[in-house]
C-alpha cells in the first residue's frame, strides 16, 4: 500500500524487459520473466468537502476549486473557452494539458511507444474496411502505430503533439507521414480527407468545451 510522496508524486511501471537479475548470497543470477500483471485498487472519498492532503497540485480534489481561474484555463475573467461554428479565436489548451499532458509525453515517451506496439483489433478491422485509395488523418497518432494499417490501400497522414512521439513513429518506418500539431487546433483544410481516427486521444483534454 502506498502513501505520502510515493503513492502522489512518484510515477509507478513494470520495467520494459524480458531479464531479471537477483542476489543470491554474493552470486548474482539471471532469471527470464513471465507474464506479469499490475493490478491497482483505488478509493475514492465522497466527504463532501475537499482534500487536505499535502499535494495540492496533483489533487483533482484542490485543482477543481482553481479550475476556472484565468491563471489555468487562459481565459477572460476564468471563463472556459467554448467551441463555436465559425469562431475564429483559437481554442487553447488549458494549463492542465501543457502541465499533465504535453510534458509528461515528452517525457515518458520512450516507455509509453514499447508498451503500444500493436494496433487495437477494432481500429485495425476499420482501417481494413475502407475504400482503396482513402485519405485518413490520424489525430494525436503517438508512435504511428496505425499508420501502417492497410497502408497498401490508404494513404494516412499523422499529428501528434509530442515531438518524441513523432520522432519514434519515423524511426519505426521512414515513409510514414506524420508531423506534430495541436489536436486542438489542426492546421489542415476542412473536408480534405475522408475519414478521420483519434484513439485514445479526446480523454486528455480537461474540459467538457475542449473535448466537444
Amino acid at each position: 500500500m502506498f502513501s505520502g510522496e510515493v503513492r502522489y508524486n512518484w510515477l509507478h511501471s513494470i520495467a520494459l524487459r524480458k531479464v531479471d537479475k537477483f542476489w543470491d548470497g554474493q552470486i548474482a543470477r539471471l532469471k527470464f520473466r513471465h507474464r506479469r500483471i499490475s493490478l491497482t485498487f483505488r478509493k475514492v472519498k465522497f466527504t463532501g468537502k475537499p482534500c487536505e492532503c499535502e499535494w495540492p497540485k496533483l489533487c483533482d480534489s484542490q485543482n477543481k476549486t482553481v479550475a476556472c481561474t484565468e491563471n489555468m484555463l487562459g481565459g477572460e475573467d476564468g471563463e472556459m473557452p467554448v467551441y463555436k461554428e465559425n469562431e475564429t479565436k483559437p481554442i487553447t489548451a488549458t494549463k492542465m494539458e501543457k502541465e499533465h499532458v504535453y510534458e509528461v509525453y515528452e517525457k515518458i515517451a520512450p516507455h509509453f511507444s514499447n508498451t503500444r506496439y500493436k494496433p487495437w483489433p477494432k481500429v485495425e478491422e476499420f482501417m481494413n474496411s475502407l475504400p482503396p485509395g482513402s485519405i485518413v488523418a490520424d489525430v494525436g497518432c503517438g508512435n504511428g502505430k496505425y499508420l501502417g494499417c492497410n497502408s497498401q490501400n490508404l494513404f494516412a497522414v499523422g499529428t501528434d503533439r509530442s515531438f518524441n512521439l513523432i520522432d519514434l513513429a519515423k524511426q519505426k518506418n521512414i515513409s510514414f507521414q506524420n508531423f506534430v500539431a495541436d489536436s486542438l487546433m489542426l492546421p489542415m483544410r476542412s473536408e480534405c480527407v475522408d475519414y478521420v481516427i483519434s484513439i485514445a486521444v479526446v480523454h486528455h483534454f480537461s474540459t467538457d468545451s475542449l473535448r466537444i
